[in-house]
Protein backbone atom coordinates (compact mmCIF):
# COMPACT_ATOMS: atom_id res chain seq x y z
CA UNK A 1 0.00 0.00 0.00
CA UNK A 2 1.08 3.77 -0.16
CA UNK A 3 1.73 5.63 3.33
CA UNK A 4 -0.19 8.75 4.41
CA UNK A 5 1.60 11.04 6.18
CA UNK A 6 -0.46 12.32 9.32
CA UNK A 7 -0.07 15.67 11.18
CA UNK A 8 0.60 15.10 14.85
CA UNK A 9 0.46 18.05 17.63
CA UNK A 10 1.96 17.69 20.98
CA UNK A 11 0.66 15.02 23.09
CA UNK A 12 -1.61 12.09 22.32
CA UNK A 13 -2.72 12.09 18.69
CA UNK A 14 -5.08 8.60 17.89
CA UNK A 15 -5.24 7.43 14.56
CA UNK A 16 -7.69 5.64 12.99
CA UNK A 17 -7.41 2.88 10.39
CA UNK A 18 -10.23 1.66 8.80
CA UNK A 19 -10.34 -1.22 6.43
CA UNK A 20 -13.25 -2.32 4.25
CA UNK A 21 -14.00 -5.12 2.71
CA UNK A 22 -14.09 -5.04 -1.19
CA UNK A 23 -18.00 -6.21 -1.10
CA UNK A 24 -18.27 -3.37 1.43
CA UNK A 25 -19.83 -5.70 3.62
CA UNK A 26 -17.53 -5.40 6.68
CA UNK A 27 -14.86 -2.57 8.10
CA UNK A 28 -12.46 -3.50 10.42
CA UNK A 29 -10.98 -0.42 12.69
CA UNK A 30 -7.61 -0.31 13.89
CA UNK A 31 -6.26 2.64 16.62
CA UNK A 32 -2.91 3.73 16.56
CA UNK A 33 -2.22 6.34 19.87
CA UNK A 34 1.03 8.50 18.44
CA UNK A 35 2.03 10.73 21.70
CA UNK A 36 4.47 13.26 20.29
CA UNK A 37 6.77 14.65 22.73
CA UNK A 38 6.71 18.91 24.06
CA UNK A 39 9.66 20.66 22.57
CA UNK A 40 12.06 19.93 25.18
CA UNK A 41 13.04 23.02 27.62
CA UNK A 42 16.34 21.85 28.23
CA UNK A 43 18.63 25.03 27.83
CA UNK A 44 21.28 23.90 30.09
CA UNK A 45 25.39 23.31 29.29
CA UNK A 46 26.88 20.08 30.65
CA UNK A 47 30.44 21.44 30.31
CA UNK A 48 31.98 25.05 29.80
CA UNK A 49 35.59 25.10 29.34
CA UNK A 50 38.12 27.16 27.97
CA UNK A 51 40.86 25.53 26.26
CA UNK A 52 44.48 26.09 28.26
CA UNK A 53 43.20 27.96 31.36
CA UNK A 54 40.87 27.33 33.93
CA UNK A 55 37.90 28.56 34.87
CA UNK A 56 36.95 30.00 38.31
CA UNK A 57 34.68 28.27 40.02
CA UNK A 58 35.34 25.04 37.71
CA UNK A 59 32.25 24.44 35.79
CA UNK A 60 29.38 23.71 38.07
CA UNK A 61 26.28 24.89 36.38
CA UNK A 62 25.89 28.12 37.51
CA UNK A 63 26.13 31.17 35.51
CA UNK A 64 29.34 33.14 35.94
CA UNK A 65 32.88 32.51 35.49
CA UNK A 66 36.44 34.27 35.54
CA UNK A 67 39.50 33.22 34.01
CA UNK A 68 42.99 35.07 33.56
CA UNK A 69 44.78 34.82 30.73
CA UNK A 70 49.07 36.51 29.68
CA UNK A 71 49.03 39.23 26.94
CA UNK A 72 50.18 36.84 24.21
CA UNK A 73 46.97 35.35 24.26
CA UNK A 74 44.74 37.01 21.27
CA UNK A 75 42.05 34.65 21.47
CA UNK A 76 40.55 32.05 23.41
CA UNK A 77 38.78 28.30 22.19
CA UNK A 78 35.75 28.49 24.29
CA UNK A 79 34.25 24.81 24.49
CA UNK A 80 30.47 24.94 25.36
CA UNK A 81 28.45 21.50 26.06
CA UNK A 82 24.70 21.14 25.57
CA UNK A 83 22.77 18.84 27.51
CA UNK A 84 20.43 18.46 24.93
CA UNK A 85 21.57 17.74 21.76
CA UNK A 86 18.56 19.57 20.13
CA UNK A 87 19.62 23.07 22.39
CA UNK A 88 21.73 25.58 19.71
CA UNK A 89 24.50 28.05 20.77
CA UNK A 90 25.75 31.11 20.39
CA UNK A 91 28.80 32.51 21.40
CA UNK A 92 28.82 36.65 21.57
CA UNK A 93 25.75 36.43 19.19
CA UNK A 94 27.81 33.70 16.48
CA UNK A 95 26.78 30.34 15.66
CA UNK A 96 28.83 27.72 17.96
CA UNK A 97 29.13 24.19 17.64
CA UNK A 98 28.53 22.01 21.01
CA UNK A 99 31.91 19.87 21.95
CA UNK A 100 34.56 22.08 20.08
CA UNK A 101 35.93 24.48 20.41
CA UNK A 102 34.73 28.07 19.24
CA UNK A 103 37.55 30.73 18.16
CA UNK A 104 36.77 34.00 20.25
CA UNK A 105 39.18 37.24 20.07
CA UNK A 106 40.76 38.59 23.07
CA UNK A 107 41.02 42.63 24.05
CA UNK A 108 43.69 43.64 26.73
CA UNK A 109 41.94 43.90 29.85
CA UNK A 110 38.57 42.19 30.73
CA UNK A 111 36.56 40.41 27.95
CA UNK A 112 32.80 39.11 28.62
CA UNK A 113 31.81 36.20 26.75
CA UNK A 114 28.23 35.32 26.78
CA UNK A 115 27.25 31.59 25.94
CA UNK A 116 23.45 31.46 24.98
CA UNK A 117 21.77 28.11 25.24
CA UNK A 118 18.25 28.40 23.23
CA UNK A 119 16.38 25.04 23.84
CA UNK A 120 14.54 23.47 21.07
CA UNK A 121 11.19 25.09 22.80
CA UNK A 122 12.74 28.88 22.60
CA UNK A 123 13.98 29.00 26.51
CA UNK A 124 17.58 30.22 26.80
CA UNK A 125 20.06 30.96 29.75
CA UNK A 126 23.44 32.59 29.40
CA UNK A 127 26.27 31.88 30.75
CA UNK A 128 28.79 34.14 31.14
CA UNK A 129 32.71 34.25 30.91
CA UNK A 130 34.62 37.20 31.92
CA UNK A 131 38.07 36.13 30.70
CA UNK A 132 40.95 39.03 31.36
CA UNK A 133 43.39 39.51 29.44
CA UNK A 134 47.05 40.83 30.98
CA UNK A 135 48.80 43.80 29.55
CA UNK A 136 51.81 43.42 28.05
CA UNK A 137 55.10 43.41 29.95
CA UNK A 138 57.38 44.16 26.72
CA UNK A 139 59.51 47.53 27.90
CA UNK A 140 61.96 47.32 24.61
CA UNK A 141 62.83 49.05 21.95
CA UNK A 142 62.66 47.74 18.19
CA UNK A 143 64.44 50.82 16.71
CA UNK A 144 66.04 54.08 17.58
CA UNK A 145 66.87 56.43 14.84
CA UNK A 146 68.48 60.10 15.03
CA UNK A 147 67.96 63.08 12.92
CA UNK A 148 71.72 63.62 12.74
CA UNK A 149 74.81 61.80 13.70
CA UNK A 150 75.07 57.53 13.72
CA UNK A 151 74.76 55.41 16.59
CA UNK A 152 77.68 53.47 17.92
CA UNK A 153 77.00 50.85 18.77
CA UNK A 154 74.28 49.97 15.90
CA UNK A 155 70.86 49.63 17.25
CA UNK A 156 69.74 46.84 18.98
CA UNK A 157 67.22 45.69 21.22
CA UNK A 158 69.30 44.37 23.55
CA UNK A 159 71.58 47.01 24.34
CA UNK A 160 70.54 49.74 26.10
CA UNK A 161 74.07 52.16 25.96
CA UNK A 162 74.82 54.41 22.86
CA UNK A 163 76.63 57.34 21.95
CA UNK A 164 76.65 59.84 18.88
CA UNK A 165 78.52 62.86 17.52
CA UNK A 166 76.96 65.62 15.87
CA UNK A 167 78.42 68.56 13.90
CA UNK A 168 79.34 71.99 16.09
CA UNK A 169 76.09 72.89 13.89
CA UNK A 170 73.57 71.14 15.34
CA UNK A 171 71.88 72.96 18.17
CA UNK A 172 68.93 70.45 18.31
CA UNK A 173 68.60 66.45 17.58
CA UNK A 174 65.35 64.47 16.88
CA UNK A 175 65.55 60.77 18.82
CA UNK A 176 62.92 59.09 17.26
CA UNK A 177 62.15 55.42 19.16
CA UNK A 178 59.89 53.28 18.09
CA UNK A 179 58.34 50.34 20.73
CA UNK A 180 58.32 46.63 20.46
CA UNK A 181 55.18 46.37 22.33
CA UNK A 182 52.54 48.98 20.08
CA UNK A 183 50.77 49.42 23.77
CA UNK A 184 54.32 50.35 25.94
CA UNK A 185 54.62 54.30 26.20
CA UNK A 186 58.18 55.98 25.74
CA UNK A 187 59.80 59.43 27.10
CA UNK A 188 62.32 61.36 25.63
CA UNK A 189 64.36 63.33 28.38
CA UNK A 190 60.94 63.15 30.34
CA UNK A 191 58.91 64.10 27.44
CA UNK A 192 55.96 61.60 26.21
CA UNK A 193 56.59 61.05 22.45
CA UNK A 194 54.68 58.79 20.13
CA UNK A 195 56.51 55.43 19.11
Amino acid sequence: GTGNAVSLNVGSNPITIAVTSQDLSTTKSYTITVTRAAPSSDATLSNLTITGFPLTPTFDGSDTYTASVPNSMTNISVVPTVNDPTATLTINTNPATSGAGNTVNLNVGSNSINVLVKAQDNSTKTYTITVTRAQSSVNTLSNLTLSAGTLSPGFTSGNTTYTAAVPNGSASITITPTTTAGTATVTVNGNPVTS
